[in-house]
């Protein structure tokens, strides 16, 4: 057994998508940018990657799924992370009470008032 969590559904445009393929398909362009974006940047997750030998999955299972998702969306979450780390203005952790987490991003691009936009894992 591989013993690890997989992304199996996904809501997409107000609409249930019971396997991964049919929401991959409908997802596309700035979407499919925002969502590898968010994914990455809204993550303490890492995919450890050897040669030879089974990925190791470091941090929480459900973002490391997440993680694995945003690659099957042909993100690189790490390129990702790295072009936006300049760009977080806020990151609020996962808490057990709200069982959430957000991000806070200032918009790429943003002139003297810059743009924010955030997300949202969780209830």
């Amino acid at each position: 057994t591989q013993n690890r969590m997989t992304v199996v559904e996904g809501y997409f445009g107000r609409k249930v998508h019971a396997n991964v393929d049919s929401f991959t398909a409908l997802c596309q362009g700035e979407q499919r940018e925002l969502l590898v974006e968010h994914i990455s940047t809204n993550s303490t997750a890492f995919i450890q990657r050897r040669q030879g030998e089974a990925d190791e999955f470091i941090g929480s299972k459900t973002e490391c799924a997440l993680l694995m998702l945003a690659e099957e969306l042909g993100g690189d979450y790490e390129a990702v992370r790295t072009a936006t780390k300049e760009r977080v203005v806020h990151m609020y952790p996962f808490s057990s009470a709200k069982k959430s987490s957000g991000l806070v991003l200032a918009a790429a691009g943003a002139a003297a008032a810059p743009a924010k936009k955030s997300s949202k894992k969780g209830k």
